[in-house]
């Protein structure tokens, strides 16, 4: 079926964001601990890594795990009300905020899309020592906000086809939340 494929697609594509991120954060690990000890043992510190960190590697790292996140259920989440509903009204539920969502994430991509196509036209930079492009830190949020909203979008048309046959069709739609709850 075409959405399983979708999902599992998906699941490849956070996969490679996950290494992604994981990979920025040794980096950011590695820079940091460079910068201190040249900073305080040879008083010669790196003077990019604060710009090249914060502008790049930590924007990275935030936006390109939060697909991943959502789909392992890792987010804050409120439930105690939604634990106590009826299926029906909880299925309800579920496909009126997922569909707020992708409504959201959708507009903070093309919010990215849009301050990516400004700072690249214009060859924006940060004022500093290095004049380092902005354009590369709105790609990150692009694909990584263009990635949750793809797969909240594969979730809300998911929960739909269960909810109208009345049973959980695509288990592999819905974030893992009871493995986190009882440590499975």
């Amino acid at each position: 079926m075409l959405l399983r494929g979708l999902l599992k697609f998906a699941s490849y594509v956070e996969a490679a964001a996950r290494i992604l991120a994981a990979s920025m954060m040794m980096a950011v690990m590695l820079i940091v601990v460079t910068d201190v000890v040249l900073r305080y043992a040879f008083n010669s510190p790196l003077s990019w890594a604060y710009d090249f960190v914060s502008l790049y590697l930590m924007v990275g790292i935030f936006f390109l795990i939060l697909s991943e996140t959502y789909i392992a259920g890792a987010h804050i989440a409120v439930d105690l009300l939604v634990q106590r509903m009826p299926p029906r009204m909880r299925g309800m539920t579920e496909m009126i905020v997922t569909g707020s969502s992708v409504g959201l994430f959708v507009l903070i991509a093309a919010g990215g899309a849009h301050q990516l196509d400004v700072s690249w036209a214009n060859n924006d930079v940060l004022a500093g020592a290095i004049p380092w492009p902005t354009w590369p830190g709105y790609a990150l949020v692009l694909v990584g906000a263009s990635l949750l909203a793809l797969r909240l979008a594969l979730q809300l048309v998911a929960r739909s086809l269960s909810f109208l046959a009345g049973q959980d069709m695509f288990p592999e739609a819905r974030p893992r939340m009871e493995s986190i709850r009882t440590g499975e």
